[in-house]
């Protein structure tokens, strides 16, 4: 059998019961890598973890809210546990607010929630897999957003999160370069997932 891209590595994947996240776990796991798919309870992540080990890769599932301490150490331990190492990490792990609103509309509840799901969880969960990535010199790759780049409106406190996202990754990768530990971030457009299709209105092929 051909060797894949990512034999031997190890790779956590937040966010990962479905849409991008699941996406990226299975890419990983056809490519050879061992993976850990981290999501909320109630997330799928038994059947992504079963549908990884099924493309030829090994994969286990951890299931919590990353925004809680303790988790992302649950995530790098599980790892470190079962194949000794990790590789990369891949913080997808996000929320976007429960309804489209001006900066001043949104309820104070909802502001701590898009800030527990998309920065806190971020901090948290590089913090916790750093030492690991640097004893194998891995890779930070954190999910960013258009949102975070431009200014969209009603989308102030979500954009805002992902603008965080964008500036703390580019600031660890500052920190951790001479680790040899590479941060990048990725900024996806609109993404055909079941979280967009609500909010699209009709959902064509050219949407």
């Amino acid at each position: 059998m051909p060797m894949g891209r990512m034999d031997e590595r190890v790779a956590i994947v937040t966010g990962a019961g479905a849409g991008i996240g699941e996406a990226i776990a299975l890419r990983l796991a056809r490519d050879g890598a061992r993976v850990v798919v981290s999501g909320l309870a109630d997330d799928p992540i038994e059947d992504v973890a079963a549908a990884a080990a099924g493309l030829g890769g090994d994969a286990i599932a951890v299931a919590g809210d990353l925004g809680e301490d303790g988790t992302a150490d649950r995530c790098v331990a599980a790892a470190l546990a079962r194949w000794g190492r990790v590789d990369v990490l891949v913080n997808n792990a996000a929320t976007e607010a429960d309804r489209m609103c001006r900066a001043d509309e949104m309820p104070v509840s909802e502001l701590d929630r898009l800030y527990r799901a998309n920065a806190r969880s971020l901090v948290l969960t590089t913090r916790a897999a750093l030492p690991a990535l640097r004893e194998g010199r891995g890779v930070i790759l954190t999910a960013g957003s258009t949102a975070g780049v431009s200014g969209i409106p009603n989308m102030a406190i979500y954009g805002a999160t992902k603008g965080f996202a964008t500036s703390f990754t580019l600031g660890v990768a500052a920190e951790s370069a001479a680790d040899g530990v590479r941060a990048v971030v990725v900024v996806p457009g609109p993404t055909d997932t079941g979280q967009t299709r609500p909010e699209a209105g009709p959902h064509t092929p050219d949407a």
